[in-house]
């Protein structure tokens, strides 16, 4: 589609164009125009339902070992990254979190955080306690000999084993059916041989572009 628009607005065949790192380009007339000049027109145009690929022959980077343009500065200490980045007035917060879903803060004693070189405050906020300094290392120091009495709330006896017992049981309801073909139980039943096994991994949020 960018290929195309850029065509009709040389008067070009398509086919003489080409599309490389950003840019439509003409050869036979060296002339170049960069995808971002072109996404207004290309979105206007119907999208195709058959787009050739491109031919294995002519891949530049698919399948090749490629050196990252970050490796050098990584390597020597230069690259700077958002924990480097410095601005005047700049603070940095460390939050204590409860140690159980759902617990809150009871009450807390800030006295040897607050004698920390760089703590510049301590506030009880809705997820914790923040401690504020001027660099990450006080902060983090601060958090460290915060003294916190922590309200945990209902679920203060959820533990390890008792999230695999709640597991095991909702692994026994009848799930939703998202596609019903064939019948299994009929083809266990006639197998000549079983095998059975249960299979444990940590509980993680799943995203949706993963399903």
């Amino acid at each position: 589609m960018l290929i195309q628009a850029a065509a009709d607005i040389w008067k070009v065949n398509p086919a003489s164009c080409r599309a490389e790192k950003g840019f439509v380009i003409h050869d036979a007339t060296q002339r170049r125009i960069s995808y971002g000049k072109l996404v207004e027109k290309a979105s206007q145009m119907k999208v195709p339902k058959e787009v050739p690929l491109k031919e294995p022959k002519d891949f530049n980077l698919i399948g090749k070992s490629m050196k990252r343009l970050d490796t050098p500065e990584k390597t020597n200490g230069k690259a700077i990254f958002g924990i480097d980045v410095k601005i005047p007035g700049l603070l940095t917060a460390v939050v204590v979190r409860p140690p159980v879903f759902g617990g809150k803060v009871k009450s807390f004693n800030s006295q040897k955080a607050k004698a920390i070189p760089g703590v510049k405050k301590i506030i009880q906020i809705d997820s914790g306690v923040a401690v504020i300094a001027d660099g990450f290392w006080s902060a983090n120091k601060g958090r460290e000999v915060l003294e916190i009495v922590w309200d945990e709330g209902p679920l203060a006896k959820l533990s390890t084993e008792g999230m695999r017992e709640e597991y095991t049981r909702l692994s026994k309801d009848t799930g939703a059916t998202a596609r019903k073909e064939g019948n299994a139980q009929q083809a266990f039943s006639k197998a000549a041989k079983q095998l059975q096994a249960e299979y444990e991994v940590p509980f993680l949020a799943t995203p949706a572009w993963s399903l």
